[in-house]
């Protein structure tokens, strides 16, 4: 069995002392007020707490605790300001699940498929069918790649062309996943769990390679595609296999940031909703059925 590493153990105690550090300070100081006034008051208890040498001790104590707080609240508002790391997409559901918690519930998804907001969004329309959270309105935006048009990727490893039939194979799994959006979407309206619904989706002609999830317009996770080689298997009759690179996000990290939450995180902010808007408004386009709002 392996044993935790002395890094790993040292984590876990800081994570912990973050959590509770703020009430073990309070705490502690409110013993030692209280202990302080009794002692003043009952002799006896006064005479017991001189004995043990109280007064200097507790002092100590008292002025450490203060001490490791504010060293404490800076390495936090240093790490805050840093931002958040989600190594794994299911890592995002908890603050998806955050969210709900507001009448208001909106997303601005710009990525690849969707496979992954699908996942996410079926759990947070769960949530809102058993009555949980309080979402009345619900937005969703998806900034898609067109796969229907000729791409610098995915391309072939040998010449890095445009390859349309596996180009065409993205595009079905792309519309696969944008058309259980869109139905999970309608059956919230249709049962009325939601007062108002807005379904909008727009395809730009731009490499795969940037991701993005927008959260209620003040949390952002954003991340880019890793490039990995990919075997397209032909069908009988239509030719050998063929190697292609293509844009997967199974091993991206994300990166969270926070609207007002330091100008670090501010700035970052401001520029990934930046480059979604301006793509939105100028070179994305929606299809025929790409565009729904509903709901009163």
């Amino acid at each position: 069995m392996n044993q935790p590493s002395s890094d790993s153990m040292v984590s876990r105690f800081r994570a912990r002392w973050d959590e509770y550090r703020q009430r073990v300070t309070w705490w502690t100081l409110i013993v030692v007020l209280v202990a302080f006034v009794v002692g003043s008051i009952v002799e006896p208890f006064g005479d017991f707490l001189t004995g043990l040498r109280f007064g200097g001790s507790a002092l100590m104590i008292a002025v450490a605790l203060l001490l490791l707080d504010a060293i404490g609240s800076d390495r936090s508002a240093v790490g805050d300001d840093a931002g958040l790391v989600v190594e794994r997409s299911s890592q995002l559901n908890p603050y998806f699940m955050e969210a709900l918690r507001k009448r208001d519930f909106s997303v601005v998804f710009s990525g690849y498929s969707g496979e992954t907001l699908y996942r996410i969004l079926s759990d947070c329309f769960n949530e809102i069918e058993r009555g949980r959270g309080r979402t009345e309105t619900l937005s969703i935006r998806l900034l898609l790649p067109d796969c229907d048009q000729p791409m610098v990727l995915p391309c072939r490893t040998d010449d890095l062309e445009d390859f349309p039939p596996y180009r065409e194979l993205s595009s079905r799994r792309t519309e696969e996943y944008v058309r259980k959006i869109e139905a999970a979407v309608s059956g919230l309206e249709s049962s009325g769990k939601v007062r108002r619904v807005s379904f909008e989706v727009r395809y730009h002609r731009l490499p795969p390679v940037f991701k993005a999830y927008v959260i209620n317009d003040e949390l952002c996770f954003w991340g880019l595609y890793p490039i990995e080689e990919s075997t397209f298997r032909a069908k009988a009759g239509e030719g050998g296999n063929v190697d292609v690179y293509d844009a997967k996000g199974t091993r991206a990290a994300m990166f969270g940031i926070r609207a007002g939450a330091g100008k670090t995180q501010e700035l970052t902010y401001k520029n990934v909703v930046m480059w979604i808007e301006t793509v939105w408004e100028t070179i994305a386009r929606a299809s025929a059925s790409g565009t729904r709002t509903g709901g009163q």
